[in-house]
């Protein structure tokens, strides 16, 4: 049996943080990029590392030991097309793989539907295409480039 795992998108100010989640008997692990904090579920939320992490619908809260908060939303994976392309503007990388194309530069215009990338995993490619109308504010990878899951791509401007 394995952990279960969950994918969660935040989203601070135009960034979109993704994480894993892994749920187990001791609590749980986040992983953020190559980082991984080991959380335990408390009365009034999850404690990790001196912080206490809040969850309500639709956002998370982060609580420092001085009382300071970071607030989160929380993107709903589900509202997003088969693409993967965001509601926040940013196209994430569905799976790990090998980005083959990028048919975008920044600023450039592009409509619902357009095709921004190709991204091969497993010998079969995958093209992710815009999530809705916009402007590209930036490509964050090159083609030839390996992502991880995940892994921010391009984002639009809001």
């Amino acid at each position: 049996w394995a952990p279960l795992v969950r994918r969660v998108e935040l989203i601070a100010g135009e960034r979109a943080i993704c994480a894993f989640v892994s749920l187990d008997a001791l609590g749980a692990e986040v992983q953020l990029g190559a980082e991984r904090v080991r959380v335990a579920r408390g009365p009034t939320g999850w404690h990790m590392a001196g912080r206490i992490a809040v969850e309500s619908p639709g956002a998370v809260h982060v609580f420092d030991g001085t009382g300071a908060c970071r607030s989160y939303a929380m993107a709903d994976l589900l509202a997003r097309n088969v693409s993967g392309g965001a509601a926040a503007g940013v196209t994430l990388s569905p799976m790990p793989g090998l980005v083959k194309a990028v048919f975008v530069a920044a600023g450039e215009p592009v409509v619902e539907g357009a095709r921004l990338a190709v991204l091969e995993a497993m010998k079969m490619e995958h093209t992710l295409v815009a999530a809705r109308d916009g402007v590209v504010a930036e490509v964050l990878v090159d083609a030839g480039m390996q992502v991880e899951a995940g892994a921010a791509l391009i984002r639009l401007e809001q």
